[in-house]
């Protein structure tokens, strides 16, 4: 992701000892008991500035690793994964950083994802990550920070000193599939779910035109994921067919480039000469042309060519799913479907008029096919009641005693709609009933950890299933057997991903995959013995398997060239709902499972063992922690100067920062006829967020203080005052001439 924009510093906060000095100017303008009326205003986000964070940083030879209380064990995974992808990323961009490279971990908010500010080279991500959008063998750790630090190098290699403007103008210039293609190539490997986006998109004659690659990040959804993956895609085959070398001489031909350029301006009528320097935009398409010998156009033809001829549109080798079985004919995600416990309604997610994240809770008669809302705003994954009367299911909302945005457990009436809350702040999402109704089992997200937990629907007790706190491992998509003795879940560890079947009685962990396949959404049949479960053991496609638990033995049910996911059986095992991915959409289909002809395909299962309900990683490097100590550095600078009517001028502006954004100085200064100048700091280290701002600008000079309060995600309290000399016209129906001081309070 592209870093922040730094300009919005200038409107918020400042120290307490400036704003006595700002009371002070009050007292002597008599409007002093005035600076404490209160008065609200909406603004357009909230910023929450967490107090009660306790910071503390973790130093590498290659990184300052920070994070708060409770994030020390994923703080010391992301400090080995960060040293671990250093010197691969480093080579093969054939640049070094001059300084240690700040590293932000955050876990209030139930998100996922990360950032690189470009200019002051920090990376911020996320503790937690969500298994079920990514495959491969990397651990989130590994995979974000080898991501981010990309773009950290990548921009550094460009430009690295104080004055940004290179690596600002690359920033703007540089295509996005090279700055996020190149991100996503370091940053793990090519696997099934791009896999199967891309050759999707290919067959369907969807690949986005050059254009559109360059600047997919603006897109919406799917545009944007579908970005990155054709991105890699573009870029991986640059360096396959012209040499992986070819990165690090791209960035140095590109950090060679000049920069600048004099224009000097005569006017024909007075003969005044004006001189002043222009930045020189730097161009992507010649450094292409000299070190590949290629355009940027004539590469991308060339990529589209080969990956047209790739996955040329062929029949899949068993006939697509009928049209007929096809229930979700809207949205572009509907899914985790489930039967209702009488088999004659399902329910599933849907985005239908919605952004592709955003989904709703529909029920679906099975034989009228007619969907009805139930629900708005809802995360995958839900689950009927034995009874058929509730679906539960989580939501991400704001919670304001934590203020962050955290996932709850909620039921809601299918006949009557109306909803119950059942947990708060509780960080939980996954439920599922247990089939006496009185239990669920729930996925609660800790530490950079994902684990399942138990709970008792009449006492709301809950207690941990299983117990990972290595900050890597991650439990989810937990399913109860027929019996209710037995849970089947997925687990990602040791770089994984397989079907586990934990033992309630003992909480016994027992391996039923284990092997380099990614292995998930598993589900029992109604006798509890076999388990069905999505795969891309085969041919690297996500498919339709089950797993017979007395005799070990694994068929094949599906041949398709997209993908299916999260199958749901009937409670007669007769029939099986699959989410399919096929021509970028997911859609729910009802199948009937008898016509699904099994093949017998081998299970290698390297370790055969039962293993306790927790899991400790192998040992790593143990980095020493020391409290957080803010202080300021200066972040960037940029002067500028001109000759103009034989006068000169010169303007000078800068920022400077603490690593956490507590203390932020934004400062800018011209220097001609006058001195005129704008200094504004911020204070975010309290709840309210304190800022003071000095200028004097042409006609006009003063001083303001203020403070906002976020009062809940949308709006904030606050109040400000300003005192100021004009010295120019103001108009108040007479045009008159001001001259003197002003105070005003917002």
């Amino acid at each position: 992701m592209r870093g922040k924009a730094l300009k919005q510093f200038k409107l918020l906060c400042s120290l307490t000892f400036v704003m006595i000095h700002m009371l002070n100017l009050c007292l002597k303008a008599k409007i002093a008991i005035l600076f404490f009326l209160l008065i609200s205003f909406v603004v357009p986000a909230a910023s929450f500035n967490h107090p009660e964070l306790r910071w503390k940083v973790l130093e590498t030879s290659h990184f300052l690793v920070h994070y708060h209380q409770n994030e020390e064990t994923f703080a010391q995974e992301v400090a080995n994964a960060a040293e671990e992808v250093y010197p691969h990323i480093t080579s093969d961009l054939g640049y070094e950083p001059l300084r240690k490279t700040p590293i932000i971990i955050e876990n209030y908010n139930d998100a996922t994802g990360g950032y690189t500010s470009i200019l002051t080279g920090k990376i911020v991500i996320q503790a937690q990550s969500d298994p079920n959008l990514t495959s491969g063998d990397l651990s989130w750790a590994k995979e974000v920070i080898a991501h981010e630090f990309t773009h950290v190098v990548t921009f550094a290699a460009i430009e690295e000193s104080l004055f940004p403007l290179r690596r600002t103008m690359a920033n703007l210039i540089l295509p996005m599939w090279f700055v996020e293609g190149l991100a996503e190539y370091e940053g793990e490997k090519w696997h099934s779910l791009k896999e199967m986006v891309v050759g999707d998109e290919a067959r369907e004659k969807k690949i986005m035109s050059e254009g559109d690659l360059g600047a997919f990040y603006f897109f919406e959804g799917w545009g944007r994921t579908a970005g990155y993956y054709q991105s890699e895609s573009f870029l991986r085959y640059i360096l396959r067919t012209y040499g992986r070398d070819k990165i690090a001489k791209i960035l140095s031909h590109l950090r060679s480039q000049p920069l600048f350029r004099l224009i000097g301006e005569i006017s024909l009528t007075t003969g005044e000469m004006s001189l002043y320097p222009l930045p020189r935009f730097i161009s992507f398409n010649r450094t292409l042309v000299d070190v590949i010998g290629k355009s940027s156009s004539a590469l991308y033809a060339e990529w589209r060519s080969w990956i047209m001829n790739k996955y040329k549109k062929e029949s899949p080798k068993e006939p697509p799913f009928a049209p007929e079985r096809l229930l979700t004919p809207r949205g572009r995600r509907n899914q985790h479907p489930v039967f209702s416990p009488s088999g004659d309604r399902i329910a599933f997610v849907s985005n239908r008029g919605y952004d592709y994240a955003i989904f709703d809770l529909y029920v679906m008669d099975v034989k009228e096919r007619r969907a009805r809302k139930l629900a708005k705003g809802v995360n995958p994954f839900i689950s009927f009641s034995p009874d058929g009367e509730k679906i539960i299911y989580s939501r991400t909302t704001f919670y304001h005693p934590k203020r962050a945005f955290l996932s709850d457990l909620y039921f809601v009436d299918v006949k009557k709609g109306l909803e119950t809350r059942l947990t708060f702040g509780l960080r939980a999402s996954q439920p599922s009933f247990s089939p006496d109704g009185e239990k669920i089992v729930f996925v609660r997200k800790e530490g950079g950890n994902s684990n399942l937990y138990l709970m008792d629907l009449k006492t709301r007790d809950i207690s941990p299933l299983t117990n990972d706190h290595d900050g890597l491992t991650q439990n989810f998509s937990p399913s109860f057997s027929p019996d209710g003795e037995k849970i089947a879940f997925t687990s990602f560890r040791g770089g994984q991903r397989d079907i586990y079947l934990l033992r309630l009685r003992d909480k016994v962990i027992t391996p039923l995959t284990l092997d380099k396949a990614d292995d998930r959404c598993p589900v029992f049949s109604p006798t509890g013995r076999e388990i069905y479960f999505i795969s891309d053991r085969k041919e690297g496609i996500f498919n339709l398997y089950s797993l017979d638990l007395e005799t070990r033995k694994i068929k094949r049910y599906t041949q398709v060239k997209g993908g299916v996911f999260e199958p749901a059986i009937s409670p007669d095992g007769k029939s099986i709902l699959l989410s399919v991915y096929e021509k970028e959409r997911f859609s729910v289909y009802l199948l009937p499972l008898e016509k699904l002809k099994g093949e017998q395909v081998p299970l290698k299962i390297k370790e055969k063992r039962g293993v306790i309900a927790e899991y400790r990683g192998k040992k790593r490097v143990e980095y020493p922690c020391l409290p957080y100590q803010p202080h300021l550095e200066l972040q960037y600078i940029l002067p500028w100067f001109s000759l103009s009517d034989g006068r000169s001028y010169f303007s000078l502006e800068g920022y400077a920062c603490d690593v956490l954004e507590k203390h932020n100085l934004y400062f800018s200064t011209l220097l001609g006829e006058d001195i005129l100048y704008d200094l504004a700091y911020v204070n975010r280290q309290f709840e309210p967020t304190l800022w003071t701002e000095l200028y004097k600008l042409t006609g006009r000079s003063g001083e303001r203080v203020g403070l906002s309060y976020p009062s809940s995600d949308k709006q904030s309290v606050g109040m400000s005052f300003q005192t100021e000399e004009r010295d120019t016209f103001l108009y108040d129906g007479q045009p008159e001439f001001w001259q003197g001081k002003v105070n005003s309070l917002t």
